[in-house]
């Protein structure tokens, strides 16, 4: 039984785009900005999660801890100075505050030295 006349012009389906060898173009989001959709979350991962963990300090303990803890990073990371030539700062107190003194990334394991003596960095410092 044949539901076609074999001399009528049937309408030919088109095959779907990847069966034909035809590739599909690119998400337009990824032709504007050349980037991977998860590059930018990536990059913002450790502000994000210091933010959840100051919101979560802030429904536990109140609005005085989160304010309490920037305070303390701020005057750690300003008043944080030993020269290069002493051994350098090893920013262990910003580290604990961050609760990142269990973990070792790259800056730990190559650390960017900078062959200076100790006038030339004071110097430095002071004259910023």
């Amino acid at each position: 039984m044949n539901l076609v006349p074999a001399n009528s012009a049937a309408k030919q389906i088109p095959h779907p785009p990847l069966s034909s060898g035809v590739a599909l173009d690119a998400p337009v989001a990824h032709s504007l900005n050349d980037n991977h959709p998860l590059q930018q979350r990536l990059a913002d991962w450790d502000d994000n999660q210091k933010g959840l963990q100051m919101e979560m300090l802030r429904r536990v303990y109140g609005a005085a801890e989160p304010i309490r803890r920037a305070m303390e990073q701020t005057i750690i990371e300003k008043s944080t100075f030993v020269p290069e030539s002493v051994g350098g700062s090893s920013n262990l107190h910003l580290n604990i505050l961050a609760n990142r003194d269990a973990t070792i990334g790259w800056e730990d394991v190559y650390p960017d030295h900078k062959e200076t003596s100790f006038h030339q960095e004071l110097e430095s410092r002071m004259f910023k």
